[in-house]
């Protein structure tokens, strides 16, 4: 793979892939606790720290997406809309239905899962096995879908998070 000499991405992806799980698995923490703490504001009156979430899902859709490209994979309407309406036995409305609380929790235990699937999809690369490349994927696809979930359960676009990553990580 050609990368720029010095990034941080090329440094990222030149460590290999338990330093990007690593990364995904602390983002995923950080973001548990940005959202708490805009929770926590929102319910006490205070000011809302949204710059904070949308910064912490930012690294952390940035270091999945970095997770997707070591391991060579391809890199919210829907959610919007049930968000909006809260359609019966619709999943996302039963996610959003729970709470900040449950939301994060999934996030953090999505961002477990695709540690776990990057770890056997390496273990499988260096082993010449067959490597569970639509597992890592699934988790990957978890991770962004219960990423984007948590951004509707705050009142938080994504669209505010992908400016925060362009801002973060220009070219």
């Amino acid at each position: 793979r050609t990368r720029p000499a010095g990034s941080y991405t090329s440094s990222l992806l030149d460590a290999g892939v338990d330093a990007v799980a690593r990364k995904v698995s602390e983002e995923a923490n950080e973001v548990v606790m940005a959202a708490k703490d805009d929770d926590f504001a929102q319910r006490s009156g205070a000011e809302r720290p949204t710059g904070e979430l949308a910064g912490e899902l930012a690294d952390l859709l940035y270091h999945s997406l970095v997770l997707c490209a070591e391991r060579g994979l391809p890199p919210s309407a829907v959610i919007d809309e049930r968000a909006r309406t809260r359609p019966e036995g619709s999943y996302t409305s039963k996610l959003l239905d729970a709470g900040v609380d449950a939301v994060a929790r999934k996030v953090s235990e999505e961002a477990n899962e695709v540690v776990m699937a990057a770890k056997d999809d390496d273990f499988a690369q260096r082993s010449d096995a067959k490597r569970p490349a639509d597992e890592l994927a699934g988790e990957l696809a978890d991770l962004l879908y219960h990423s984007l979930v948590l951004c509707a359960e705050r009142g938080l676009p994504p669209s505010a998070v992908i400016d925060t990553l362009k801002a973060r990580h220009k070219a």
